[in-house]
């Protein structure tokens, strides 16, 4: 390791944050010896369980700064919340602190290791400022430096890009010391490989306001930021590699990617049911999708109604595993679907198609056996980026930008036939062995919680009074 790790770790600018056996991570070709440097949200108390995916099992270090909003959140400060730093100055700090950090790695030369920076709200706001100063300074290079911004609050699509122009919230940040400085300038950051990450319907990142409905979009929005962006609920920036292969937009050298989700207030409902373990199924959160799809469409991010011009590009796919859809799904043979009795030698004249060899007959002798098609390994190859000094682990995906996500996809009849219903999978207890582990009523592992939800005690970056504060 670069020699300034020790001395930074020991005046407290950072702390070793390295996860050896973590054996989660969305970008396995990133070289081992990368130096993975986190700067977390406000009151981050789940930082790992989100970031593991990033980092992996390489070495990581965190950065130590306040985390904090006057007056209602103390974060990392050491202080009262009403004598804690207020949002932009607890912000400052992590941004002179990531700014010293890649000062150090730049005066290691040519010797410096490779360096994957990230940040989550408040320290995705953070990193995605120091970027750009560093690009002004100077102290980044291209070929060694890569940036993942998590739902960033000054997203083209995120709250620091609506306040600006909305009257009374637009006071109320300032009033708490959080400058509503619009959407970040993607040309800022010049020719460094940044990637900002947006779940459609978390608020911090894509932020819903209908002007004849504020009470209604403060709804969504509060249950967005509960269930999505502090981690609580079922999908959430943990669950990435489970949530399907994103829409992406680009700008300049930023890549958007965008993961879709249940709407917000499915996703409260379903916390709700585990919460009470109340049972429910697959079908349920469709019924439920729709109705709250009916009653407050949610605006997912387009070039359209983005703050800065952004054009569609090739998906990226992070993972080759399917993606996770709550509820409880079996696979069986089309014959037994569909009550059709299929012989198991094909005929002269034509030979068995796939879908037919995929399943095998319903006959009287000899007992019936049924198999399913083993799936097949996707044998899409691994892109490079050369420019960027080792690989992106991304796999290329021909799949047009604005596909849909295949999370509730019902299979090909052909091959098998999900069976939701009369299996209720809202409760651990009660769920059966071929559960797939989509639908969890235990959310304490997943993703970001950035309030102390064990204490009671509200450290969310949302006050609770309306729902686009940043974590």
């Amino acid at each position: 390791m670069p020699s300034f790790i020790d001395t930074m770790i020991g005046d407290g600018t950072i702390y070793d944050g390295t996860r050896a056996d973590n054996l989660r991570d969305m970008f396995p070709d990133i070289p081992t010896t990368t130096v993975m440097v986190v700067t977390p949200g406000t009151d981050d108390l789940l930082l790992f369980p989100r970031n593991d995916l990033i980092v992996g099992c390489r070495p990581t270090y965190v950065v130590n700064y306040p985390q904090s909003i006057w007056p209602i959140i103390s974060g990392r400060s050491g202080r009262l919340s009403i004598f804690s730093p207020g949002y932009d100055d607890s912000k400052d700090v992590a941004v002179e602190l990531n700014l010293r950090i890649m000062a150090a790695f730049a005066g290691l030369g040519q010797d410096r290791p490779p360096a994957f920076y990230t940040g989550f709200s408040q320290g995705a706001d953070a990193l995605g400022d120091a970027l750009a100063r560093g690009v002004a300074d100077g102290v980044l290079d291209p070929g060694t430096t890569r940036a993942i911004l998590v739902s960033d609050p000054r997203g083209p699509w995120g709250f620091k890009s609506w306040i600006p122009d909305m009257p009374f919230l637009s006071q109320f940040f300032g009033a708490i010391g959080a400058d509503p400085n619009g959407a970040r300038d993607p040309a800022a950051t010049g020719d460094i490989d940044v990637t900002s990450v947006v779940i459609v319907g978390d608020p911090v990142a894509d932020f819903q306001w209908v002007w004849n409905r504020p009470f209604a979009s403060l709804a969504v929005n509060g249950a967005g930021f509960l269930a999505i962006h502090t981690g609580l609920g079922s999908q959430t920036y943990a669950d990435l590699d489970e949530l399907g292969d994103p829409t992406t937009y680009r700008s300049g050298n930023t890549t958007y990617e965008i993961y879709d989700a249940h709407h917000p207030l499915t996703l409260l409902q379903q916390m709700v049911h585990d919460g009470l373990r109340i049972p429910y199924t697959a079908d349920d959160l469709d019924t439920w999708d729709q109705a709250a799809e009916e009653f407050y469409p949610i605006r997912r991010p387009t070039p359209e109604n983005a703050a800065i011009p952004v054009a569609p590009a090739p998906s990226i796919r992070h993972s080759q595993g399917e993606p996770r859809s709550p509820g409880y799904h079996v696979t069986i043979p089309s014959s037994v679907a569909t009550g059709e009795k299929t012989s198991t030698t094909p005929s002269p004249e034509s030979p068995a198609s796939p879908a037919s060899a995929a399943t095998t007959s319903h006959t009287e002798t000899p007992p019936p056996e049924s198999t399913t098609a083993t799936p097949t390994a996707d044998d899409s190859t691994t892109g490079d980026d050369s420019t960027t000094g080792y690989s992106t682990g991304r796999v290329p995906n021909t799949d047009t930008a604005d596909a849909e996500t295949p999370d509730r996809e019902s299979p090909d009849p052909d091959t098998s036939s999900p069976d939701t219903s009369g299996h209720e999978v809202g409760n651990d207890a009660e769920r059966a062995d071929t559960t797939e582990p989509g639908d969890r009523g235990d959310n304490g592992d997943n993703g970001d919680n950035e309030s102390s939800a064990d204490s009671g005690s509200s450290s969310n970056d949302d006050s609770g009074s309306g729902p686009s504060a940043d974590n």
